[in-house]
């Protein structure tokens, strides 16, 4: 008789799925004449500009649809199939997708479904909605100008673009992105923070551009902009563009009165930049180097990894202590950035505790350790008693850049597939998922690179 023997499985029962939601949408949306009246300015003065061939006039004002600039398309629920019919339209280049919530109003509100006030507005609930970003070019504006045409006539989509009369339906909001998405309300305390902190002195910051598919476009922006940060008196410390992840940004130094003038929206070349998503905050990783003692035990009764094991585990995080007992022999350092030159032994105590996690689990607990080695790619210095990556450089590029020489893009070959550290995950989610979501606040996590 088997020591394990089968286990039989009781007979399944079917349940059917749960019925889908009847009625349709409970968005109450507006009148085809409201919407109408709503946006039909906007396309008729578009209409006015491109009959006239003059293309250069919507470029002069920074809030009209121009080739080149990102358009956020505000609406109430949901459009099937939109990215889709969005793809028909040639010059049309989708940039991102949000999710959010509004408040109810006049023209959009969740319709009541309760008994004792069915189909009255819900005023105490949000209306869900989404944002589509694009950029057109002119081939583009004239297209979605011929959809709105036909749509305000009441005229059918031709086949193809059906979400489009959808779109046009549920639109809450037309409009360009401007200087309030461009410098999010944590820009602006983080600068204010700096200005009371060094008032005279320039502050570091992330300029994250919209990612264009064409290198020639790319390289453009990065002029445009350079231009600006140069007459403004500041520099450009650090530029980075990693197609793979559609992610391209400068670091930069603002000089103090033209970041005063930043956080008031005003209008700057930067902050209307067309090129421009995103002012950040420099992201960084700063981390302290207090580290809870455990009891001491012995290493020496387990077992080093063998000269031939390769790493299934990667720490990027402080520099550890090779030659400590329990680290000596099981690590495989990869240091092309020299930080073990920059960080003295005494103040290795983060990385070193990190590695032995990894490697012993809790040594109160005494439990087994990896039987191979670990990776270790140090990416913090010391400065002023704390732990930091490099403040000279972009931190997106600096992970990434890690990331692939690990998996054997550079010049050293490993086949870790786990990655631990402590760094800033707003950043580094949205660059390796392209979601752009709002930044968040640093976070420690553990994360599997497949």
């Amino acid at each position: 008789m088997p020591a394990r023997p089968l286990l039989v499985l009781p007979r399944p029962n079917l349940v059917a799925p749960p019925p889908a939601p009847r009625g349709g949408s409970r968005i109450r949306l507006p009148t085809r004449d409201r919407q109408i009246s709503e946006f039909g300015p906007v396309f008729a003065r578009l209409r006015d500009v491109l009959d006239r061939a003059e293309a250069l006039e919507l470029r002069s004002d920074p809030s009209s649809l121009a080739p080149d600039r990102v358009i956020v398309f505000e609406f109430a629920g949901t459009i099937a199939n939109f990215l889709t019919a969005a793809a028909n339209v040639p010059g049309l280049e989708f940039m991102a997708e949000y999710e959010g919530d509004f408040p109810p109003d006049e023209s959009f509100a969740m319709i009541d479904t309760r008994r004792a006030t069915a189909g009255q507005d819900r005023t105490d609930q949000d209306v869900s909605g989404r944002l589509y970003l694009a950029m057109p070019d002119l081939r583009a504006l004239s297209e979605l100008l011929r959809l709105w045409q036909m749509w305000e006539a009441g005229e059918p989509m031709p086949r193809g673009y059906a979400p489009f009369g959808s779109l046009f339906q549920q639109l809450r909001r037309l409009r360009t992105w401007g200087p309030q998405d461009r410098i999010p309300d944590e820009t602006v305390a983080y600068w204010r923070e700096e200005a009371e902190r060094r008032s005279d002195e320039p502050v570091r910051t992330e300029i994250e551009f919209w990612f264009r598919q064409s290198e020639a476009r790319r390289r453009q922006a990065s002029q445009t902009i350079a231009g600006m940060i140069s007459s403004g008196g500041g520099r450009i410390v650090d530029e980075a563009v990693i197609p793979e992840i559609s992610y391209h940004a400068a670091l930069v130094d603002i000089p103090a009165g033209e970041v005063r003038n930043l956080m008031t929206r005003t209008e700057v070349q930067l902050a209307l930049a067309d090129d421009v998503m995103f002012l950040r905050p420099q992201s960084i990783c700063v981390g302290g180097v207090d580290v809870e003692a455990a009891e001491d035990g012995s290493p020496v009764e387990r077992a080093r990894p063998a000269a031939d094991e390769q790493p299934i585990a990667a720490l990027f995080d402080g520099m550890p202590m090779q030659a400590h007992d329990w680290l000596e022999g099981r690590l495989l350092l990869d240091d092309p950035d020299d930080v073990e030159g920059r960080v003295l032994v005494r103040d290795r105590v983060h990385g070193t505790a990190m590695a032995s996690l990894i490697l012993h689990g809790d040594r109160n607990e005494n439990g087994p350790s990896i039987g191979r080695p670990l990776y270790v790619r140090p990416l913090m210095v010391i400065e002023n008693g704390r732990e930091v990556t490099d403040r000279d450089g972009l931190l997106v590029d600096t992970i990434y850049r890690a990331v692939v020489r690990m998996k054997g893009s550079g010049t050293r070959g490993c086949s870790a597939f786990c990655i631990s550290g402590e760094f800033i995950a707003r950043r580094f989610a949205s660059a390796f998922c392209r979601n752009n979501q709002p930044a968040r606040a640093p976070a420690r996590f553990f994360v599997r690179a497949l």
